[in-house]
């Protein structure tokens, strides 16, 4: 694979030196194929630019055996019900220390255990990891956060009065989409019929973040309206989910 190649300081140097290594035997297409697996992984990774991820621990993680699957009823279902969830809590600083550790919440709340386990999504614990915990975390774990390469990724979910199946269909989102979509990948159907599906990361899942529910709403139905998937029928919205992990502290 030669020395650049074993040099390269980022995911992106490096699949950049393999791809102008083969140059001379790609087709027409290839290009196109390889610029859509860049966003492809972009999507996975959580970054903007794959020149954000560091070549020497791009396999630092582990996949699963196994397939994806739904949790019906939501994530929440699989809880106990001796464990209850409490939402709309806002948790606004961590104390912690030898005797215990008590979560704060904004309205004077407040929860003591002997531990906790912190589940904030990274984006958002990059904003506040230095005023959150009490006392601070070591500098070595603050840096470490910091530095970590995962970005914002936000999934965007809209139930619409249409029935795609239940064999999932793609939409590739080209530079006609709205700037928050364009790149991307709008997958309808599957596991449930009347659902479009579309996750959206690094600039643009802020960018979306930062949109009222009813331009989101207008945005995924006017890609689906003009895709032909719909036969030209641009469906009616029913429910939109979507996630805020780079700016919602809930």
């Amino acid at each position: 694979e030669g020395a650049n190649s074993i040099l390269a300081s980022s995911v992106g140097e490096h699949i950049d030196q393999r791809w102008q290594g083969t140059a001379s035997s790609i087709g027409p297409f290839d290009e196109l194929i390889f610029q859509a697996r860049k966003e492809l992984e972009c999507g996975i990774s959580g970054c903007n630019d794959l020149n954000e991820v560091s070549a020497r621990h791009f396999n630092g993680y582990d996949e699963l055996d196994g397939e994806n699957t739904p949790a019906p009823g939501g994530m929440e279902k699989l809880v106990s019900p001796t464990c209850p969830i409490l939402y709309k809590k806002e948790v606004v600083k961590i104390q912690w220390g030898t005797s215990g550790v008590n979560v704060l919440t904004r309205g004077n709340g407040s929860y003591s255990s002997d531990y906790v386990i912190v589940t904030l999504p990274l984006g958002f614990l990059k904003q506040v990891v230095h005023s959150f915990f009490d006392p601070a975390v070591p500098d070595a774990k603050a840096r470490a956060i910091q530095a970590a390469g995962f970005g914002v990724v936000d999934k965007v979910i809209l139930q619409v009065d249409y029935d795609f199946g239940y064999t999932s269909r793609v939409i590739a989102c080209d530079g006609s989409a709205p700037t928050w979509m364009q790149n991307n990948y709008l997958y309808c159907g599957g596991t449930y019929p009347d659902t479009v599906e579309f996750w959206v990361k690094g600039g643009r899942a802020l960018a979306m973040e930062s949109l009222e529910d009813d331009v989101v709403v207008e945005d995924l139905l006017e890609v689906l309206g003009t895709s032909g998937i719909t036969g030209g029928v641009k469906p009616g919205p029913k429910k939109l989910w979507r996630s805020k992990w780079g700016t919602n502290p809930l």
